[in-house]
């Protein structure tokens, strides 16, 4: 199938499928962006992308709060919790049996989405963080390139992606990676300033160093990260600054002010994502009977802060399990 006569319905119209969304529609394809009266708001006089990956604008947009029409593609882009009842809310599209393209975080959210739709789903990896400057202005603060696997490779070009044979593998080194957003949102600071001091970079190594062992147990095998086997980057993290900033370059090409979505949904009062990140390293540590004291005590520290409605800017020795 050419991608200029798809048909393709963004079912979650934030950051991360928007962009993906756009990036298509910039090639040729037909794209509609389903999102209520802010969504509409936001879209309503085009869309320009700017930041640390490529540039680009859209005079036009199409938004609609409905549809009953068949797409080809569904792109899921809602926060996990989220994922029924955005599906819930589109049975004619999901009757008509189009394949879902799943942009969420953590583990086994396509097989969610598949379970609950009753369509195919495939999940691909987004690195990098998003955020409007204004409406109809995203902004692109950390880098990285997309990964897919070869079932979207129709979509490689358009979002200049990486195709791979094993998108579970870098999900799971990617969720080595997310298990630092409730570290960044619990602290407050920019991503940069936080990565650049080691007290923080410690916890984040003992929160993933848990998540390894939790991996080798159930036989998972993470992807590279930085173009290193995933189990040296407790060991990188822990290095002095210095050496960590010289070796980690990759891992800090980011906007100053650049934070987690975590810290987003703390600042908006919004519910996170923790439980399908550091929330399930401790359930499948629990059912293996694996102790992982550091993600148990940022999962109570980031259900504590969403219980007050507010970022509780902690230091590090404060997100260290007592």
């Amino acid at each position: 199938m050419r991608t200029e006569q798809s048909r393709v319905l963004v079912a979650g119209a934030g950051c991360i499928g928007t962009w993906l969304g756009a990036r298509l529609q910039a090639k040729g394809v037909e794209v509609c962006y389903l999102g209520r009266e802010a969504t509409f708001e936001r879209l309503q006089n085009g869309l320009k992308v700017s930041g640390l990956g490529e540039a680009f604008a859209l005079e036009k947009l199409t938004v609609v709060n409905h549809s009953a029409e068949a797409f080809d593609w569904v792109i899921l882009a809602c926060k996990r919790p989220d994922t029924k009842a955005l599906l819930d809310s589109i049975p004619e599209v999901l009757a008509h049996n189009p394949t879902l393209i799943v942009a969420q975080n953590g583990l086994g959210a396509a097989d969610t989405a598949a379970k609950l739709s009753g369509c195919s789903a495939h999940a691909l990896m987004v690195p990098f963080n998003l955020q409007w400057l204004a409406p109809g202005e995203l902004y692109q603060a950390t880098g990285g390139q997309v990964v897919v696997p070869r079932e979207l490779g129709v979509f490689a070009s358009a979002w200049d992606a990486e195709i791979t044979n094993d998108i579970a593998a870098v999900q799971a080194g990617k969720l080595l990676l997310n298990l630092n957003n409730a570290i960044n949102g619990l602290c407050g600071l920019p991503l940069a300033q936080e990565l650049s001091q080691q007290p923080f970079r410690q916890v984040l190594a003992g929160a993933q160093q848990e998540a390894l062992k939790v991996f080798k147990a159930k036989g998972i095998k993470p992807a590279k990260l930085l173009g290193a086997p995933a189990a040296l980057l407790p060991y990188v993290l822990r290095l002095p600054d210095k050496a960590f900033t010289r070796l980690a370059k990759g891992l800090l090409a980011m906007e100053a002010e650049a934070r987690s979505s975590l810290y987003d949904d703390l600042a908006a009062g919004r519910p996170t994502e923790i439980a399908f990140l550091n929330g399930w390293v401790v359930q499948e540590a629990e059912a293996l009977g694996l102790p992982v004291p550091i993600n148990r005590h940022l999962c109570a520290l980031v259900e504590e802060a969403e219980h007050q409605g507010a970022c509780p800017n902690l230091d590090a020795k404060a997100l260290l399990a007592p």
